[in-house]
């Protein structure tokens, strides 16, 4: 894939020369395309990977059984693998099963569905996406349905939907405002969250300031950013009030950040990628430019989440996009890897994203728009010059389609009746090779 534009390039020479524990696999064995491996039926605990070929080199982690991760290279009695946080190392091939790339797996493997769920968090954006083999979460964030601790309307949805869900893979943070961060410390601090992407784009509010302590408290999470050259991740915070408790200033540190890979398809299971189309860890004037822009090629499907990944100026859809916004510079370089079949559309349907000429280039059919009644100065989003025009291509689907009375809904998903839009329209896509089936859950589900 070609370089997105010269941020990006920075961040992908940068891989080339980092430490072993990033570093592309030097392999005289070519893998067959998509052929993936696991531990075999024998392990009991876990195969280590280690960052080169030898029993003596140092562990960069483990796979432990129901693991699946892309081969990307082989030697005697060692496998080159790809982690789901991106990392490679290898693994003794006495351990592992190799199975067959994709177009040989089994058909139940292949068309099994996955599902695409865009949580009802009130005016903020929380997507969860989960396959066969794999979890993964895109922000977790609200202006209004603010609660945390067991209130926590995020957390409250994970309990209600997925009851037996215990690890998440890959945490997503698209970039630090209040509606896309306020809810993920808390599952942080509850779930077994292996890997977290972030642009590492500050912000000093107090939502941000929780995440990253969460993240430091826990070294086991490997953390992503797209700031080249670190050996730690220092984000600085001002004394402030958070919650009702007076803090003080503080550097919140987190360890050996690893650098975020843009183009690179990353494995999340034996059908599915995650990979990275725009990152900027700069400090941009408007912290919507830092948005993490990814996209998911689930089996044979494939979905776009944008974050609030903008255009330019609020302007009409038929507008061209700036020339700089990621939307443009999108177009410009990449405009067949934006290709999508599902869109979670930029800056909850805002007139500063989804021009009409990025939308011919992902040429979606499903739309999900997260959205609630809090406005952004003087505007309630979504505009409705945005919805028709994707209405106009497709299905819209919508987590604010009756706020005022979710508010005091008795039943919802969460605190029942707590005065807050969120809880009840919360849009689930089940996403198979054979098309997308969308509906909502909710209260009376």
């Amino acid at each position: 894939m070609r370089t997105i534009w010269r941020t990006f390039l920075v961040l992908t020479l940068a891989v080339a020369s980092a430490s072993p524990t990033v570093a592309q696999i030097d392999s005289p064995a070519t893998p067959e395309a998509g052929a993936v491996a696991s531990p075999s039926r024998r392990v009991v605990r876990n195969v280590v990977v280690r960052s080169a070929p030898s029993t003596l080199s140092t562990p960069l982690g483990a796979l432990e059984p129901g693991d699946v991760v892309a081969i990307v290279g082989m030697r005697p009695n060692w496998i080159g693998v790809r982690l789901v946080d991106g990392r490679q190392g290898w693994v003794s091939s006495r351990w592992v099963v190799v199975s067959a790339p994709k177009s040989a797996v089994p058909p139940s493997l292949d068309a099994a569905p996955y599902v695409l769920e865009a949580i009802d968090v009130g005016t903020g954006l929380a997507v969860l996406v989960t396959g066969p083999d794999f979890t993964l979460l895109y922000d977790g964030g609200s202006n209004d349905d603010v609660a945390t601790g067991e209130s926590n309307r995020l957390l409250a949805y994970l309990r209600a939907a997925h009851p037996a869900l215990q690890r998440i893979d890959a945490l997503i943070l698209s970039h630090p405002h209040r509606d896309h961060v306020e809810l993920l410390a808390d599952v942080i601090e509850r779930y077994d969250v292996r890997s977290v992407w972030d642009s590492g784009r500050t912000n000093g509010i107090c939502g941000y300031r929780a995440f990253v302590s969460a993240i430091s408290l826990r070294p086991a999470i490997v953390y992503h950013d797209a700031l080249p050259g670190e050996t730690v991740h220092d984000a600085l915070f001002p004394e402030q009030t958070c919650k009702g408790r007076r803090l003080p200033a503080v550097t919140v540190r987190i360890e050996n950040p690893q650098l975020m890979v843009v183009g690179a398809p990353i494995a999340l299971g034996a059908s599915a990628t995650m990979t990275v189309l725009a990152a900027d860890g700069a400090p941009l004037p408007d912290v919507n430019a830092n948005s993490v822009v990814v996209r998911l090629q689930l089996g044979a499907r494939s979905v776009l989440l944008m974050g609030d990944a903008e255009a330019g100026g609020r302007q009409d859809p038929d507008r061209a996009p700036e020339v700089r916004s990621i939307e443009g510079r999108l177009l410009s370089c990449c405009a067949s890897e934006i290709r999508s079949d599902v869109m979670v559309v930029g800056h909850h349907g805002s007139r500063t994203s989804s021009r009409s000429s990025f939308l011919d280039a992902v040429g979606a059919r499903d739309f999900v728009v997260s959205a609630g009644p809090t406005r952004y100065g003087s505007v309630t989003l979504p505009d409705a010059v945005v919805v028709d025009e994707l209405a106009s291509r497709g299905t819209v689907w919508r987590t604010d389609r009756d706020d005022p009375a979710c508010a005091v809904d008795a039943h919802k998903v969460g605190l029942d009746a707590d005065g807050e839009p969120g809880g009840c329209d919360n849009v689930r896509l089940r996403i198979g090779d054979d098309g997308v089936q969308g509906s909502y859950f909710g209260p009376a589900d």
